[in-house]
């Protein structure tokens, strides 16, 4: 095996395709681009089972034109269109990685396994590849199942040599992620800086946004020992009389039906998520055009305390807006005051956006300055290679020790 110095042929896993929508598509485009940036070969595969999201339709599907187009158009905007690979439900193989990904596959030094939604035990050439390193971005959910005895669950996290998470709290104390017996090391969604700008200065009425995929029905709270786990739907409730009391503008953009019917009534604007995420430029320039955001996070993450912070906050902040953000424990890891202000009830949310508002371009500046330092790809990707490739640490030190830069 090639040390974590040299040159690496690395594959990126996710659903940039199933997705087909620009903020979920940067979410692991950026994997490629950051770890391409190093010096690595690197590669996008997906292989992600039997349905696709149809942002048109508003649902799943099984028409693979769908992805393939997404995918097509993606990889050629990013200068990839020689790096990728789309398998479907007959083990099809599409674009031009497709021809020689066996070739691909046994010379591959690390699989980077964003989501975790590839079942590695499906296709033994995976199992071939020596660190295979699982990227747990929706933390406390696939801990809960484990915990609570689901063996594919468990089967599934034993197939990888190395796990991340999102849940940067996971090992403190005041942490409420379950154990799998794995050593979970924290991580951060990696910043491809280069593509990200601060551009023009917001106007004056500008709202603050957020980019949303509600929940379909049907994908309801799951229970872990008497304890509710659950989704944005939960949170966002408690938060809804926020227009109101600020006199501010604040906008939703957002696929699927939102778990409050007439929103508008409490001085909510919605626009329609998958046209604003339909280009990556569009997507870009709807955060450009924001005071900032402010979001509410998952349930889950706020109860256990996981230290999860968005992926899209974090190209808010790249874009030099703020973050106004649920609190879910990240202010343990990540500075904030200014550029990111965590909230934990309505009235801290409302002290909040007055304070963005009573300095933004102070709030604009320390947002970039944290973006940075903190997701700037180089360092978390680097991070990542390195604890892939390490060896004889100690659980507790892995697990406690958190720091990008």
């Amino acid at each position: 095996m090639r040390s974590v110095n040299d040159r690496l042929r690395i594959i990126v896993a996710g659903l940039a395709g199933s997705f087909p929508m620009a903020g979920t598509a940067l979410h692991w485009i950026q994997y490629v681009l950051g770890f391409q940036a190093l010096g690595h070969d690197v590669h996008y595969l997906e292989d992600a089972g039997e349905w696709f999201y149809d942002p048109a339709k508003v649902q799943a599907v099984n028409d693979i034109s769908v992805p393939l187009m997404h995918l097509e158009r993606l990889m050629s905007f990013f200068g990839l269109s020689q790096n990728w690979t789309f398998i479907d439900q007959q083990r099809k193989q599409y674009g031009v990685g497709g021809i020689h990904l066996d070739e691909v596959l046994r010379s591959a030094d690390l699989l980077v396994h964003v989501t975790g939604a590839m079942s590695l035990n499906y296709d033994e050439r995976y199992l071939r590849i020596p660190i295979r390193a699982y990227v747990d971005t929706d933390p406390g959910f696939i801990q809960a199942r484990v915990a609570d005895g689901s063996a594919a669950d468990r089967l599934h996290l034993d197939a990888h040599t190395t796990h991340f998470t999102f849940g940067c709290n996971i090992g403190n104390p005041n942490c409420g992620i379950p154990s799998t017996g794995h050593v979970w090391h924290p991580t951060v969604q990696p910043i491809f800086l280069p593509i990200w700008s601060e551009g023009r200065f917001p106007r004056a009425s500008a709202p603050f946004t957020t980019i949303v995929k509600w929940e379909a029905k049907g994908h309801g709270p799951m229970l872990f020992h008497g304890r509710i786990l659950g989704t944005k739907d939960i949170e966002f409730r408690k938060f809804l009389r926020l227009p109101l009391l600020t006199g501010r503008a604040f906008e939703i953009a957002m696929a699927g039906n939102p778990p409050v019917e007439n929103l508008e009534r409490f001085g909510w604007r919605r626009r329609s998520g998958p046209e604003i995420s339909s280009t990556i430029r569009k997507y870009q320039e709807y955060i450009l055009d924001s005071a900032g955001e402010w979001s509410m996070a998952k349930h889950t993450y706020v109860t256990l305390r996981t230290g999860w912070f968005s992926e899209r906050s974090a190209g808010y902040l790249a874009s030099g807006r703020p973050v106004v953000l649920q609190s879910t424990g990240f202010e343990d890891w990540l500075p904030c005051g200014e550029g990111v202000l965590p909230f934990q009830n309505l009235a801290e949310a409302v002290e909040a956006i007055g304070l963005v508002d009573s300095a933004p371009g102070i709030h604009r500046s320390a947002a970039k300055d944290i973006a940075t330092s903190y997701f700037d790809s180089s360092k978390v990707l680097s991070r990542m290679v390195d604890i892939s490739f390490a060896k004889h640490r100690s659980t507790s030190e892995q697990q406690r020790t958190f720091s990008i830069n």
